[in-house]
């Protein structure tokens, strides 16, 4: 049974609505996806993925701290999170995960670096699959919904990494990521630097005007 729909029983939810709300999970994900796509070179790769996880790092602590009551209002808050958690997450940072791990790497090591980076997924995923049951459960730890204050911990260490190390690559040429990574810009830095491959084809187009 999957965990979200086991979790609704467990709040008292009806298996029938059990079921609405578990079906309205992939739904709000799809809608997420396709907000991503429209918006992702707008808000670009660096200001998605740290501020969609900022978002996502509040919904989580949110939901925690609804985990620790056991009324019936702040167990469907809970709930609500939950499913807003999901949209959001595919808003953000499950959709600019593919442009990045694509971007970054270099075209020479780009299908290794994409193959370690999905597996490397999976290994995690694997983990979590097997490790949250018994965080879950009322039997074992019984966290119920406070398992977010987990997540919510990890999200914000990685918000430190990604302030420091995340490099904006939305517009950019693999020679432009080539120059500032060999140059050690800052990874914040990278959306407003000039590279001397923009400056040439700048002059060159100037050149081209003038005749």
């Amino acid at each position: 049974m999957p965990l979200l729909q086991y979790y609704l029983q467990l709040a008292g939810y009806s298996t029938q609505m059990s079921f609405r709300l578990q079906i309205s999970q992939p739904v709000l994900s799809i809608v997420g996806n396709l907000m991503a796509a429209a918006i992702i070179e707008k808000v670009g790769r660096r200001d998605l993925t740290f501020w969609g996880l900022l978002v996502l790092t509040i919904f989580l602590m949110i939901t925690g701290g609804l985990g620790t009551g056991s009324t019936q209002p702040m167990t469907q808050g809970t709930v609500a999170f939950i499913l807003i958690f999901s949209w959001w997450f595919n808003v953000s940072i499950s959709s600019s995960v593919f442009s990045l791990i694509s971007e970054i790497s270099t075209p020479r090591l780009r299908v290794k670096t994409i193959a370690i980076a999905s597996a490397s997924q999976s290994l995690v995923n694997f983990m979590w699959q097997w490790t949250i049951p018994y965080m879950f459960n009322p039997d074992r730890a019984d966290m119920g919904a406070k398992i977010a204050f987990v997540f919510g911990g990890l999200c914000s260490v990685s918000l430190l990494y990604l302030w420091f190390y995340q490099p904006e690559t939305g517009g950019r040429s693999y020679q432009d990521l080539d120059e500032m990574f060999t140059k050690k810009v800052p990874a914040r830095k990278f959306k407003k630097f000039v590279t001397e491959v923009q400056m040439q084809n700048q002059a060159a187009a100037a050149v081209e005007e003038k005749v």
